[in-house]
C-alpha cells in the first residue's frame, strides 16, 4: 500500500525564504604572498587597490607608467596592455606580468607581487655628531608665584601675572600679548595651585602658555622634511635634552619617488597640492604624537615646531 505524504508544515514553510536576498558580496582581490585582502572597486588600477591595502609597491614615477618598477603577476581578468606598458615589460609580458599601475581588474583573484616589486624598508638616518652649543631659543619658560589678588588690589589676573613675570624675565621689547582663551583661563589656573603656574613666552612677549603648577614641560619639534623619510626629534626647550627620535617613509612616495613626479601630480590634479600637504601634515602630527607617548609628556606641550625641507618639499 502507498502512503500519502503528509501536508507541508506552514509554519516551517515560511520559515524557509524562496530565494536568498542578500547582495552578492564584492569580489576581493588577494596581493601574495603577503596575504592582503582588497574588495574590487571598479575603475581602480591594481597600484591604487595596493596603495589602500598598505601593499608598497615600488612607482617612483607615481603611478605615471614610465618607470616600469610596479611589475605583478595578476590571476585576475583585467583589461588589456597597452603597446607602451608591453615595451617596458619586455619579455616578462609573455610570463603574465603587467604594471600595477596600468592594470585594471575586472574580477576578483590572486595577484602575486615579486620580491623586486615591494617597496623596501628604507634605513633612515636618526642619529648624528653632538656637539656643545650655547641655546638660546626663542622660548623660555618661567616658575611664577602670582600673589593672591586684594580687596584694594584693583589688579585684574592678567595684571598680576604680568607684573610678576616681568620681575622674573624683565620688561619686554613690546606690549604683552596672549590669546584671548589663554586669558578666560588664567583665573582657574592661578587657583588651581594657590597662584603658582608655569608661564611660556615667545620673542620675549608673546604669552603662549600659562598652566598650573611648576616644571611643566616645554617642548619643541624639529622635522626633518625629506623627499623620502620624515623624521622628527622632541627637545625640552628647557634644557636642550633630545627626549625622543621617530622616523617614517614620507606618504607622498605614493605619487612618486622624486619631486618632478610630485610637482607633475600637483599640476595635473586639481586637488593634487591639497592631498600632498595633507599628507605631509598628517605625517608630521603622526610622529609628533608618537615621539610624545614614547617619552611620556601630552603632544599639548609642543610650543614650537622648526620644519626644514628641500624647496619643493616646503613649497609642497
Amino acid at each position: 500500500m502507498s502512503q500519502t505524504p503528509p501536508p507541508p508544515d506552514p509554519a516551517r514553510a515560511a520559515a524557509v525564504p524562496a530565494h536568498d536576498s542578500r547582495p552578492e558580496p564584492a569580489p576581493v582581490v588577494e596581493f601574495q604572498p603577503l596575504g592582503r585582502l582588497v574588495p574590487l572597486v571598479p575603475g581602480q588600477t591594481l597600484l591604487e587597490l595596493a596603495e589602500g591595502s598598505g601593499v608598497g609597491l615600488e612607482a617612483t614615477c607615481g603611478g605615471q607608467g614610465t618607470c616600469g618598477k610596479c611589475k605583478v603577476r595578476p590571476e585576475t581578468p583585467a583589461d588589456l596592455p597597452t603597446a607602451a606598458e608591453l615595451k617596458l615589460l619586455g619579455a616578462t609580458a609573455a610570463e603574465g606580468y603587467r604594471l600595477a599601475c596600468r592594470a585594471r581588474p575586472t574580477g576578483g583573484g590572486r595577484v602575486w607581487v615579486p620580491p623586486e616589486s615591494r617597496r623596501q624598508q628604507q634605513v633612515i638616518l636618526t642619529t648624528g655628531k653632538a656637539m656643545e652649543s650655547e641655546l638660546a631659543p626663542a622660548l623660555a619658560a618661567y616658575d611664577l608665584e602670582v600673589p593672591p589678588a586684594s580687596l584694594g588690589g584693583g589688579q585684574s589676573h592678567q595684571e598680576r601675572v604680568l607684573r610678576h613675570l616681568e620681575e622674573i624675565a624683565g620688561p619686554p621689547p613690546g606690549p604683552w600679548r596672549a590669546p584671548l582663551d589663554l586669558l578666560r583661563d588664567l583665573g582657574p589656573a592661578l587657583e588651581a595651585q594657590e597662584g603658582r603656574v608655569g608661564a611660556v613666552v615667545a620673542d620675549a612677549s608673546r604669552i603662549l602658555d600659562v598652566s598650573p603648577g611648576w616644571g611643566a614641560p616645554c617642548l619643541g619639534l624639529a622635522v626633518d622634511l625629506g623627499t623620502t623619510t620624515v623624521v622628527a626629534f622632541l627637545h625640552d626647550l628647557r634644557d636642550g635634552k633630545s627626549l625622543a627620535v621617530k622616523a617614517e617613509m614620507n606618504p607622498q612616495i605614493v605619487r612618486g619617488g622624486d619631486v618632478i613626479s610630485r610637482i607633475t601630480h600637483c599640476q595635473e590634479d586639481p586637488n593634487g597640492l591639497a592631498e600632498l600637504a595633507g599628507q605631509a601634515r598628517e605625517c608630521i602630527d603622526r610622529l609628533a604624537r608618537a615621539a610624545c607617548a614614547e617619552a611620556g609628556v601630552e603632544p599639548e606641550r609642543i610650543m614650537e615646531c622648526v620644519v626644514v625641507g628641500n624647496t619643493a618639499m616646503h613649497h609642497i
